[in-house]
């Protein structure tokens, strides 16, 4: 075929086409070498397969061709030469030279690739990578992993030796299933941008289990090691995602460059369970973290799930990270329920993180939905281990419920702030029990540290006791400032059976404030708790238009510690205070005073 000229297959009247290469057979590949331009590859038919090894090329090191497959019915691609070990697929690629990598184009009733099969589009040379674009009319599948380790899937680079922007990936289909390693990956490993990848489903997305060589099933976008260029972002339209067994949406920069954002937007549904939407900086990597933004109708996070975006430590010779965490926003109509522990220990949970030896700022995290309960020891979390601040965590909700060592906990570890947590509750915040699994997660997680001789701590793990509460906390060996807890225009609060509110400083920096606003506050064997080890801060104050409620050993108590703990120096301990319709404020401030201010509501 000359260079730069097309090859067509077009036969209405043939109702599938076969592409097969065993043995010792040469492989289906459209190869121009030089500096020529490659040609187009046109195939329309009912139904393309391609298996045992059989490909469909485009190779050039100018411009590469473009391949488009219009199949009235299937699109089948299927394992690896039994021979050569290559995997069957659809491919264009720019090498060496300088030029576009062709585009890969499908339309079809549905498309099944499996153990090993992939469409691949990358650069490896001084051009562009080509976009993949699918349109199924019914269904995608990317399911197993090959004889050869190679995932199932599709996959747009920019490869070490290259220099220029990989291509998009784009998917439009009825459903689509990610399975046993099944992946779609769009990265960078040369000089370039990742792509973007784009899936719009209008039934619903499943992405399920590990693959055989332990690799996980999901959608990836990589600034690798050796890459220079931002991530591409990840977006997800869909009426249901479902993710399950270890399974990942996953943006990550471990080279030089800011990671891509995802973007999920199910009409009904996102559930995880022991699964993860995360956006990363590893270490030796520099720049910002994506955000992630979710919005649905129901949000459920089970058996360890998290929902991160983190700037991580350092491991072996690599230094931690250094940027920007990203921020988490979701949006869920009806509710968000946060619950249980993975098979390690590691608690289901919203995750804006700095660690140890890393540095930037954190993330905040903002909910906004109907009901919100995090319950069984499951975790909402912005914290800092290092010289970067916190960020905030906001809670917008009609209802709010923490209940069996449900937790929010904004900590600071090192010199940087803590963030603030703030409920913005209309009607009810529950604050209620204990995780009756806490030594039994304790254990897990120590086991996992020591099998896998990693350098994290318990206490990086477990932010606070096995208490159902808010903690704005500061560690022992800190030095920089606490956070404080907002409850705005609830109308009940209960904090019961143990429930905590609790700020504290253990270290050198200044403890945060707790403020309550609402209606009524009850506390039926609970806590609201402010102290200080040294420095200044641990205010309460209370504004309640209808009563307060203390009974079976409730507190609210303020200590401090050495100097300058102004308003820290009282413990209220009561057994009842009821006194309605009035508006009470109640301010410890200044030592050993206890102003009580009661004041008309109108």
């Amino acid at each position: 075929i000359p260079s730069g000229k097309a090859m067509r297959v077009k036969s209405p009247s043939i109702p599938a086409i076969l592409v097969s290469f065993d043995g010792n057979e040469q492989r289906g590949n459209l190869l121009l070498s030089g500096s020529g331009n490659g040609g187009d590859i046109q195939v329309k038919t009912g139904t393309l397969s391609l298996t045992n090894g059989g490909q469909i090329s485009a190779f050039a090191r100018g411009n590469a061709g473009n391949i488009t497959i219009d199949a009235g019915d299937a699109v089948n691609l299927d394992g690896v030469g039994s021979s050569n070990g290559y995997s069957s697929g659809i491919s264009t690629s720019q090498f060496e030279g300088t030029g576009k990598s062709g585009d890969i184009q499908i339309t079809t009733g549905s498309l099944v690739v499996t153990n090993g099969a992939k469409l691949t589009s990358n650069t490896a040379g001084q051009g562009n990578g080509g976009n993949i674009t699918i349109n199924a009319r019914d269904t995608v599948k990317f399911d197993g992993v090959g004889s050869n380790n190679n995932y199932s899937g599709a996959y747009s680079a920019v490869e070490s030796t290259g220099v220029g922007d990989a291509g998009n990936i784009k998917l439009t289909t009825g459903s689509l299933s990610l399975s046993n390693g099944g992946q779609i990956n769009a990265g960078t490993f040369g000089q370039g941008n990742a792509g973007d990848i784009d899936i719009n489903v209008s039934d619903a997305i499943t992405v399920n289990g590990t693959g055989s060589n332990g690799d996980s099933s999901g959608v990836f976008s990589v600034v690798g090691q050796t890459g220079v260029g931002n991530g591409g972002n990840i977006r997800l339209t869909s009426n249901s995602l479902s993710l399950t067994d270890n399974t990942y949406l996953s943006t990550v920069t471990a080279g030089k460059g800011d990671g891509g954002n995802i973007f999920v937007q199910a009409s009904d549904l996102v559930s995880l369970s022991n699964s993860f939407i995360v956006s990363s900086i590893i270490p030796g990597a520099i720049g910002n973290s994506g955000s992630v933004d979710i919005n649905t109708r129901n949000l459920t996070l089970t058996n360890g799930s998290q929902i991160s975006a983190a700037v991580y430590r350092e491991f072996g010779d690599l230094p931690g990270g250094r940027g920007k965490g990203g921020e988490i926003r979701i949006n869920a109509s009806d509710a968000v329920t946060l619950s249980g522990i993975g098979s390690t220990g590691n608690s289901s949970g919203i995750i804006a993180l700095t660690e140890r030896g890393a540095s930037g700022d954190a993330g905040n995290i903002t909910v906004t939905t109907g009901d919100f309960q995090i319950a069984d020891g499951a975790l909402v979390t912005a914290a800092t281990f290092n010289d970067g601040n916190a960020g905030d965590v906001t809670i917008n909700a009609n209802n709010f419920a923490a209940v069996n060592g449900g937790q929010i906990v904004n900590i600071t570890r090192s010199s940087g702030n803590a963030g603030s947590i703030r409920l913005n509750v209309k009607d009810s915040v529950t604050i209620s029990g204990s995780d009756p699994n806490y030594n039994n997660r304790l254990a897990l997680i120590e086991q996992e540290i020591k099998s896998n001789a990693l350098t994290d701590r318990v206490s990086d793990i477990v932010a606070s006791d096995s208490t159902s509460g808010l903690f704005a906390n500061t560690s022992a060996d800190s030095t920089g400032n606490g956070g404080s807890i907002f409850i705005d225009q609830s109308q009940i609060t209960t904090i019961r059976d143990g429930g905590q509110i609790s700020v504290s400083s253990a270290g050198t920096g200044n403890a945060g404030n707790i403020s309550i606003v609402g209606d009524s506050l009850t506390l039926n064997n609970g806590t609201i708790s402010a102290q200080t080890a040294s420095s200044q801060g641990g205010n309460i104050n209370l504004q309640l238009a209808d009563f307060l409620l203390l009974r079976r050993s409730s507190q609210i108590s303020t200590t401090a510690g050495t100097a300058q703990a102004g308003g820290m120096a009282v413990t209220l301990l009561l057994i009842r205070l009821l006194l309605f319709p009035y508006c009470w404020k109640i301010t410890i401030s200044p030592p050993m005073l206890l102003l009580v201010k009661v004041v008309m509501w109108t």
